[in-house]
């Protein structure tokens, strides 16, 4: 069965990979890390992703009382192993400047730190690429588009180099940590 991952199935699985908890809790948790600010999730996609995610065999029920209200649910080994496949993939990503980019990075430690670091650096490479393409063709078209056309492509290419930044300073973190347990 070939299954897509979408946002909200990411978050769900994200959070409940470190401790079981219900869909109340869960949302409680996005609002509380601002996740639900800067996602654009809705909270009925919330519990619907738990219905299809159990659906599914990513997530089961389990008798772990998680402040007594609702079901409460664990992510299954099958979950984990596809949490971290959808990670690496949406981490390593070659689409064109990703709105979402910012849902998997909150989950970044999720991934071991080598599969992160590659996953960072897929991307970094490909959104160099990509500004350094805009640049050439911006430069090579020099004054013959018009405003609107080089205001965007200037637009992206910034864009572009405020990602880049982001990853480096993430991978600059993990970094960090690698060398704090000695490794």
């Amino acid at each position: 069965m070939v299954m897509t991952m979408s946002r909200v199935s990411l978050l769900v699985l994200g959070l409940i990979s470190n401790k079981p908890c219900h869909a109340y809790q869960l949302l409680k948790e996005a609002r509380e890390a601002g996740i639900l600010q800067w996602s654009h999730l809705s909270e009925i996609s919330v519990y619907k992703a738990f219905v299809r995610l159990e659906r599914d065999g990513l997530i089961e029920a389990c008798a772990h009382e998680v402040g007594g209200a609702g079901k409460a649910y664990r992510i299954t080994e099958r979950g984990g192993d596809f949490l971290e496949d959808i990670l690496f993939d949406l981490l390593s990503s070659e689409a064109p400047l990703r709105n979402d980019y910012y849902l998997p990075l909150f989950f970044i430690d999720l991934l071991p730190e080598n599969e992160a670091m590659l996953a960072l650096e897929k991307r970094l490479s490909f959104i160099q690429r990509r500004a350094e393409s805009i640049r050439n063709r911006l430069e090579a078209t020099c004054g013959l588009e018009d405003g609107v056309h080089q205001a965007i492509a200037e637009n992206l290419v910034e864009a572009y180099g405020l990602e880049a930044d982001l990853i480096r300073r993430i991978s600059g973190i993990i970094e960090g940590k690698k060398k704090d347990h000695g490794g």
